[in-house]
């Protein structure tokens, strides 16, 4: 049986005609049933439409949706390109969730795409990262907003998707930001969805707009991220982590400026400036009680940030992704005083600790672990990892034991015990480098030392490499 291919999405300067989204007619086939433009094929008449109460097929999804969506995962043309149709296919998957949630729970619910695919740090194969945004709670869990619906119930959501034809994977209600797993049958994409969880979404506009400003930034996360993967630290350090990181190499070598650098846009009280997280409790408090594991306690996050510092301007510019990459792997194979720092972008950059990192000598030189032992040291982390699985779900499990950051000044007393510091740029009291161990980071250093070493052989004939040596040394932000 014939079938109609999906009508292609025309870009043209980030637009999209407003026709191309009207359903082509039916066409018959030989057995008498219909085929539509989205490949489906019925015996039944069309259903109707939304307003008379029945779902839509995905033809009908409005032209501004579509033009909002693509929107979202707008790339510059100095970023990495993907093949034609993947922007098509991402808006298609994004439109259809939005079908299936607007048809159970409302029309007032949207679905916006976050991280890597909307900020250019991905490949075809990126799974897709999605949030539900709910109108009625847009500063989170804030005291004063309306109670959850029964659309926060992820099981629920779940249900609901499978019911559309999605095929779920796995539904994690337990995690710190309840999930739902599931894959789009019609493009073979894989996503994540939660309910209202904003700050990936604010956090995703933050390094989109730093990436606008570095183009070269959606290439070294990329690569970056691939590094970790083939060298095991996948587990460790997440893509997300490795945004931040990089993003705070390039504000330390004055590459990058710092956008969330006061005076910011807009008031502290805004609807879209402010947001309550929800962060578990801490482990060990009785079953029940305030704070306690599973229960969560809502933390204020000001997520306003400027689109430009004013001002700023950058001490030299980076001409080449491997200029980048060696600035990037130098520095945390060489520079990073990881006894003392931390990284925290919000405030410029390399932050001196405001405790020393209690598990090393205070030196200025990193501990290195030889390579002939890096097997020991491997299943010594996996020991550690099997250890802390039942805490796996929280982002930063060692920061329950001890109070958290009550000031934008104030460091957990956790983090004393954590090696590798990045501090989240809207929820203060994350740690999004927790996983690290001290003899995870030492083989870390290594390899960030190796990758280095063989940019550098390879760099040594070219122009740049002579500024790139010649660097300042690193500028360190003190605690006030």
């Amino acid at each position: 049986m014939r079938q109609l291919s999906w009508p292609r999405l025309k870009l043209s300067n980030h637009k999209i005609a407003s026709t191309i989204f009207i359903c082509e007619p039916c066409q018959k086939t030989n057995a008498g049933s219909h085929v539509w433009s989205r490949g489906l094929a019925t015996s039944r008449k069309p259903r109707p439409s939304r307003e008379q109460g029945q779902p839509m097929f995905v033809g009908d999804t409005s032209s501004e949706r579509k033009r909002s969506l693509v929107h979202e995962f707008d790339r510059l043309p100095e970023w990495p390109k993907l093949p034609p149709g993947i922007i098509e296919r991402r808006v298609n998957t994004v439109s259809r969730v939005q079908d299936a949630v607007q048809d159970a729970f409302g029309r007032e619910y949207k679905v916006k795409p976050f991280g890597s695919t909307c900020y250019g740090a991905d490949t075809v194969d990126s799974d897709i990262d999605l949030v539900i945004m709910d109108p009625r709670r847009p500063k989170g869990s804030a005291p004063e907003s309306q109670k959850p619906t029964r659309i926060y119930n992820v099981r629920q959501l779940g249900k609901v998707l499978s019911k559309a034809g999605f095929k779920v994977h796995s539904v994690i209600p337990s995690a710190a930001v309840p999930i739902v797993k599931f894959l789009d049958r019609h493009t073979n994409l894989a996503c994540d969805v939660n309910v209202n969880e904003r700050l990936g979404y604010r956090n995703t506009q933050l390094i989109k707009r730093y990436c606008m400003i570095l183009p070269l930034l959606p290439y070294v996360i990329l690569a970056t991220k691939h590094w970790a993967a083939g060298h095991r630290w996948s587990s460790n350090i997440n893509s997300y982590t490795l945004a931040i990181m990089s993003i705070g190499v390039f504000q330390t070598r004055g590459i990058l400026p710092n956008l969330q650098k006061a005076p910011l846009d807009g008031l502290p009280e805004d609807t879209l400036s402010v947001y309550y997280a929800n962060v578990k409790g801490k482990r060990g408090a009785k079953k029940g009680s305030r704070g306690s594991k599973g229960s969560p306690e809502a933390q204020r996050c000001d997520t306003r940030f400027n689109v430009k510092e004013p001002n700023w301007l950058p001490r030299f510019f980076v001409s080449s992704l491997d200029d980048a990459l060696y600035i990037w792997y130098r520095y945390w194979g060489y520079e990073h005083p990881y006894h003392e720092c931390l990284i925290d972008i919000r405030r410029g950059g390399l932050v001196r600790r405001r405790k020393k990192w209690s598990s090393l000598p205070e030196s200025p030189e990193p501990r290195l672990v030889s390579l002939e032992g890096e097997d020991a040291v491997l299943a010594m982390l996996n020991e550690a990892e099997q250890e802390d699985a039942e805490a796996a779900e929280f982002p930063s499990p060692e920061e329950f034991d001890a109070p958290l950051a009550t000031t934008e000044q104030d460091e957990p007393t956790g983090w004393v015990r954590q090696p590798l510091v990045v501090r989240d740029p809207f929820l203060r009291s994350k740690n999004c480098g927790a996983q690290m161990k001290d003899f995870a980071v030492a083989l870390f250093q290594n390899d960030c030392r190796k990758a280095a070493d063989a940019l550098e052989v390879k760099l040594k004939t070219h122009p740049s490499f002579a500024v790139l040596k010649g660097l300042p040394a690193i500028t360190v932000v003190s605690p006030p």
